[in-house]
């Protein structure tokens, strides 16, 4: 196997070491310097363009309407809590995430198994997570 390649974008030929990977293994065209290069200007144009954006009075009251519909509600109120709570743990590192308690894949979602106790928390995958939801669902509509 070739252990140097070239960059598509400044042209060195550089060790594969400094190239991202694929998942199908294969290496990227362009080198992990370039791509950050990249990353970082595209970042920057984004970050521009929706701080323009969410500067615009209908967004930012369509913004304001539907987040204080959320946190007002009483209904909605315990999981936006709920999540917050657990969000801001996570980043803290005061909580870890954990595998799929029921097949043990990664990455797994927090499942709040009662909102009003925000760290009682149960990690599902994706897929389960719905189930679960969708079984507690058909409990309450009465199925």
């Amino acid at each position: 196997m070739n252990d140097v390649k070239r960059c598509s974008k400044c042209e060195q030929v550089k060790p594969c070491s400094e190239f991202y990977r694929y998942s199908n293994g294969k290496y990227k065209s362009r080198c992990i310097v370039c791509t950050k290069e990249d990353r970082k200007a595209n970042n920057d144009y984004h970050r521009k363009y929706y701080s323009e954006y969410n500067k615009r009075p209908e967004v930012l009251e369509r913004l304001r309407k539907s987040d204080y519909a959320f946190r007002q509600n009483p209904i909605t109120r315990p999981i936006a809590l709920a999540r917050a709570s657990t969000k801001e743990a996570i980043r803290m590192g005061r909580i870890q995430r954990e595998p799929c308690a029921i097949c043990g894949a990664t990455p797994s979602d927090a499942h709040h198994l009662d909102y009003s106790q925000y760290h009682l928390i149960q990690w599902l995958c994706a897929p389960h997570h719905r189930e679960v939801h969708q079984v507690i669902k058909g409990v309450s509509n009465g199925g």
